[in-house]
C-alpha cells in the first residue's frame, strides 16, 4: 500500500472506513435506534420500546451494552418486571465495573474517534446513572420481597455516593463556598443545602456543577428508609440530617428527621415517591462549518433539550375514593419535589462538553487534512473529483453525535408522607396533563412504600411494598 501514491491510498482506506456508516450497509445508525426508543417509551409503548432496547443491545453489545441495559432496566422496571430490571441492571453493573479498572482513553480508541466519532468509545456510565442505578435495583428487591437484597443495593448505591464525593472533593469545596457567598453566611452541613428549583426566595436559579450531580437526596433519603426497616436507627438519622441538610424546604423529609421515620410517627405511615416528566434529551445539532474545496463539513455536537408536557406533582387523598365520595375531611396532601434529576443530567452534560467539543473540532481538523492531502496530491481531475466525493461521504458518514445518556429517568422525583387510611384506601392524583389517577388499596403495615410513575399526567404506574410490619 506504501507503494501507492497519496490519493488512490486515500481512497483505498475510505473503502475501509465507510462501512462504518450505517447507511452505507443499508441499516439504521446508533442515534436513530436511540431515538425510536425514546419515541416508543415517551408513548408509553413500553413492550415495545422494551423490544426496541433488546434488539440494540444484541447489535451494539461491545461498546454500547451499559448504556442498553440502563434504559432496558428501567423499562422492565416501569412494567412491573422487576426481576427482569434485576438483570439487566446487573449486566450494566458488571460492564461498569470492568471499565472502572481501565484508563479512561486508550490511544486505539483516541485514534478511532479522530478519524470517525465519539460512538467508537464504548459508553462506561455515569456515575450519576450507576448512584441512580443502585437505589431501582433496591427498589426492585423490595417490590420481589427480598428485603435483604434490597439492603445490599443501598448500601452500594450510598457507598456510590460517598465515593463520589472524595473524587470530586475540591469541587464540591468550591461549590460550598461559592453558595456560602451567595446565602451570605454559612451553610448549616457539610453536605450542603440544595435545592435544583427553588424552595426558599433565596433559591432563584438552577444549582450546578457537583452539587447537582452527586447529592441525590432520593437516594439518601431511600437509603434511610432502608436503615430504618433494618433497625439501624443511628445510620438512619445521619443520612436524614443529610437529606434534610440537601433539600431544606421539602417539609416532609424535615419531619421524617426530626421523628426518626415512622418510628416516633405515632401511627403507621406511607411514603410516596412520584417520579415525573422526563430528564432533558441529548438531540443532534450539526454545525456545517466548511465547504471549500475539501468538501462539505459539518461538526457533529450534541444538544440537551428539555422535555415538554411532563406531570407537574402527586396529590394525594385519602378522603376520596375511585367513586369520588367523601370519607373524612383530612383533604387531598400534595408532594415535594425531592431530587432534580433534570438539574444533575444537565450539570453533567456540562461538565462533558468541552471534551465533546474538543474531540469534535480535532477529528473535523484532522479529516480536512487528509482530505486536502490527498487533493494536493491528485495527479488528473478525476482523481481530485473522486477524492472529493469521498471525503465528503467519510465527513458526511462520521457526523453522529453521541446521544447516550439514561433518557428514562423522570425529570424530578417528589416525596410525598401521609397517614395510612384506617380503611387502606388511597389514591393518588397527578397534577399536569389529564391529572390521571391510581386508586390503591395498601396492606396493613406500619410503613408503607409506593412508587409511583408518570411521564405526562395521562397514564400512571404504581408499585407498593412493605417497608415494616
Amino acid at each position: 500500500m506504501d507503494a501507492l501514491p497519496p490519493a488512490p491510498r486515500f481512497l483505498l482506506c475510505l473503502l475501509v472506513v465507510l462501512p462504518l456508516w450505517p447507511g452505507v450497509v443499508g441499516c439504521t445508525s446508533t442515534s436513530d435506534r436511540i431515538l425510536e426508543f425514546q419515541s416508543r417509551y415517551d408513548h408509553r409503548a413500553l413492550a415495545s420500546a422494551e423490544a426496541a432496547a433488546e434488539r440494540s443491545l444484541r447489535r451494539d453489545h461491545r461498546r454500547h451494552a451499559i448504556y442498553w441495559n440502563l434504559e432496558l432496566g428501567k423499562t422492565r422496571f416501569e412494567r412491573g418486571d422487576h426481576a427482569g430490571a434485576l438483570q439487566a441492571w446487573g449486566a450494566a453493573e458488571e460492564g461498569m465495573d470492568r471499565w472502572a479498572v481501565r484508563p479512561p482513553f486508550r490511544l486505539r480508541e483516541t485514534v478511532a474517534t479522530t478519524s470517525w466519532n465519539d460512538l467508537l468509545l464504548p459508553y462506561r456510565g455515569r456515575v450519576t446513572e450507576r448512584l441512580l442505578m443502585h437505589t431501582y435495583q433496591s427498589l426492585a428487591a423490595l417490590f420481589l420481597g427480598d428485603t435483604e437484597r434490597a439492603q445490599v443495593f443501598r448500601r452500594r448505591a450510598w457507598r456510590t455516593q460517598l465515593e463520589a464525593e472524595q473524587v470530586f472533593g475540591d469541587d464540591l469545596a468550591a461549590d460550598r463556598a461559592a453558595f456560602e457567598r451567595r446565602l451570605g453566611s454559612a451553610v448549616p452541613d457539610a453536605a450542603v443545602e440544595r435545592s435544583a428549583r427553588s424552595v426558599t426566595s433565596r433559591w432563584d436559579d438552577r444549582v450546578r456543577g457537583p452539587y447537582a450531580t452527586l447529592l441525590n437526596p432520593f437516594t439518601t433519603h431511600q437509603a434511610a428508609l432502608m436503615a430504618l426497616a433494618e433497625g439501624s436507627t443511628a445510620e438512619a438519622e445521619g443520612l436524614l440530617a443529610r437529606a434534610a441538610a440537601m433539600v431544606p424546604g421539602n417539609r416532609f423529609v424535615q419531619a421524617d428527621r426530626g421523628q426518626r421515620g415512622w418510628l416516633d410517627a405515632g401511627e403507621p405511615l406511607v411514603y410516596v415517591y412520584a417520579e415525573l416528566g422526563l430528564v432533558p434529551r441529548r438531540r443532534p445539532e450539526n454545525l456545517t462549518v466548511l465547504q471549500g474545496f475539501t468538501g462539505v463539513s459539518s461538526l457533529p455536537l450534541p444538544v440537551l433539550v428539555p422535555a415538554e408536557g411532563r406531570a407537574r406533582g402527586v396529590v394525594a387523598d385519602a378522603d376520596r375514593g375511585a367513586s369520588g365520595t367523601t370519607r373524612g375531611a383530612s383533604g387531598p396532601v400534595r408532594g415535594v419535589e425531592l431530587a432534580d434529576l433534570g438539574a444533575a443530567t444537565a450539570a453533567a452534560f456540562e461538565r462533558e462538553f468541552p471534551g465533546v467539543l474538543l474531540r469534535a473540532v480535532t477529528g473535523l481538523a484532522a479529516k480536512e487534512a487528509a482530505t486536502a492531502a490527498a487533493m494536493n496530491q491528485a495527479r488528473s481531475p478525476e482523481e481530485a473529483l473522486a477524492v472529493l466525493v469521498g471525503g465528503s461521504l467519510w465527513k458526511l458518514a462520521a457526523a453522529e453525535p453521541d446521544l447516550r445518556g439514561w433518557s428514562s429517568l423522570g425529570d424530578a422525583v417528589d416525596l410525598l408522607r401521609v397517614p395510612r387510611p384506617a380503611d387502606g384506601r388511597l389514591r393518588l392524583e397527578v397534577v399536569g396533563g389529564r391529572g390521571a389517577g391510581v386508586d390503591l388499596i395498601l396492606p396493613e403495615a406500619q410503613a408503607i412504600l409506593v412508587y409511583l410513575r408518570s411521564v405526562d399526567g395521562e397514564r400512571v404506574r404504581a408499585d407498593v411494598a412493605v417497608l415494616a410490619r
